[in-house]
C-alpha cells in the first residue's frame, strides 16, 4: 500500500526534512516547512466541514490545501476566474463555510466572496503539532 500524501510529507530522515516539498515563483518551502506551515491552519478551521480555496498558483494556496487535508477538512477549489454570480453558486452548492487563504476579487458591492467568513493562511506561520491522518472515510 502506498504512504498518503501526509505520510509522504511527514520525512523521517533529517536529509528529507529538508529537501524541497515545493517551488513557485522563485520561493522553496522545505517538507518540514510546508508541514509546519499546514499543521498552523488546522486549529484555525478545526469543526469545519469545507472550505473554500482560491485555486491560483501560490504558495498561500499550497498551504491552505494541506493543512485542511490535514484537518480532514472538504476542499472546494474555486477557479480564479470565476465571477461572481459563479461564485455564489459554487459557495451555496457546495456548503463551504468559509474562505481559506485570499477571497477571489469581487466587484464592489456583490457579496460572492463575502458570503463566508474569510480564514488566513500564514505561509510563515509554524505549528509543529504532529496531527493524526483524518479517517478515510470521511
Amino acid at each position: 500500500m502506498a504512504p498518503s500524501l501526509l505520510a509522504s510529507l511527514h520525512a523521517s530522515p533529517a536529509s528529507e526534512a529538508s529537501s524541497p516539498a515545493v517551488t513557485i515563483e522563485g520561493t522553496t518551502l522545505s517538507r518540514e516547512s510546508l508541514m509546519g506551515a499546514a499543521s498552523a491552519v488546522v486549529p484555525r478551521i478545526r469543526g469545519a466541514r469545507t472550505v473554500a480555496v482560491l485555486a491560483r498558483p501560490t504558495l498561500e494556496t499550497i498551504v491552505a490545501i494541506a493543512g485542511a487535508i490535514t484537518a480532514g477538512v472538504t476542499v472546494v477549489p474555486v477557479p480564479p476566474d470565476s465571477g461572481p454570480d459563479e461564485i455564489t453558486h459554487i459557495i451555496s452548492a457546495s456548503g463551504a463555510q468559509a474562505w481559506l487563504g485570499a477571497p477571489p476579487g469581487a466587484p464592489p458591492g456583490h457579496d460572492a466572496a463575502e458570503q463566508v467568513p474569510r480564514i488566513p493562511v500564514r505561509v510563515h506561520a509554524r505549528d509543529w503539532h504532529h496531527h493524526p491522518e483524518p479517517s478515510p472515510a470521511r
